[in-house]
Parts: C-alpha cells; structure tokens; sequence
C-alpha cells in the first residue's frame, strides 16, 4: 500500500516504538497524529519529525477524551487511513502482589483505549478501504499481534 499523503494515527507514539513508527510513516510521506498522555515527550518529537506530525495529547483510557477529539479532528473531508495501536502500560509481577489499582490501569489502557479509539475509527475508515484485501474478505477487522503486546488494527 503506498502511504504518501496518507493520514495515520499513531497511540503511545511520545517514545519508542511509537515514536519509531510515526517516524517511519512520515519518512514514507504520511501525515501522522501522534497520540500519547506525554505533551512534553511529543512536542519534543514533533520538533524533529516536522510539520507532518500532530502531537496530540490525549489518555486514550478515557472514553469521553477519545470520542471528542475524534469528533472535532475528523469528517466525511478528512478521514484517516491507517491506525496504530501502540499504546500499553504494563506492570510486572506475580498475581498477588498486583495491585487492584494497577490491573485495572493496564486493562483500561491496553484494552478499554483500544477498543474506543478503534471503535470511533471505523466508521471513518470503512469508507476509505484501499487495495489491501485478505482471505477473511473485504470489511473484515484483522489483529496483528507484536511483541510488545500491542495490536495493528487494519481494516481489510
């Protein structure tokens, strides 16, 4: 799929992979949303990375947050084509010594945040299905599991 000119969304994109994403994306030619709950670390990348990369300070662990930036960033005129679910907190350990507090700020994170990034995306996306295709057929949701326990959600 060529990405020139393409608009991406990049989560937990302030460090790491996310920020080794987003780099790639504009390298190759797309505008990317850089979302992460780090302004600091973002504006920072966005000095580096160039006009082409929206820092965008957002907890995507909050459902109201998500469907309004969501809502006053996209329309039927612009409509983004790619979705990088990168964001994730982990915390280690063994089960009893977890606390409630913790489980619950990974789930909402690397769960809850998915699904309501995700979720508002769709509708937007669907209508921009390029020439990617697969064996599941056209409109399908594929998961694409990484090492870092976070997914690629792509619309096929």
């Amino acid at each position: 799929m060529q990405i020139d000119k393409k608009i991406a969304i990049v989560t937990g994109a302030s460090s790491g992979l996310g920020a080794a994403i987003s780099t790639a994306l504009i390298e190759n030619g797309a505008r990317v949303y850089g979302l992460a709950r780090n302004k600091y670390a973002l504006d920072k990348l966005r000095k580096i990375l160039g006009e082409n990369f929206i820092s965008v300070e957002l907890d995507i662990s909050e459902d109201k947050a998500v469907t309004d930036w969501v809502s006053k960033t996209f329309s039927v005129q612009c409509r983004p084509d790619i979705l990088i679910n990168n964001a994730g907190i982990g915390s280690f350990g063994k089960i009893d010594e977890i606390s409630t507090d913790e489980w619950l700020a990974m789930v909402n994170t690397n769960l809850n945040g998915m699904y309501y990034l995700t979720s508002r995306m769709v509708p937007f996306m669907k209508q921009k299905i390029d020439t990617i295709k697969s064996k599941l057929g056209p409109g399908k949701t594929t998961w694409i599991p990484s090492s870092e326990k976070r997914f690629v959600w792509m619309n096929l």
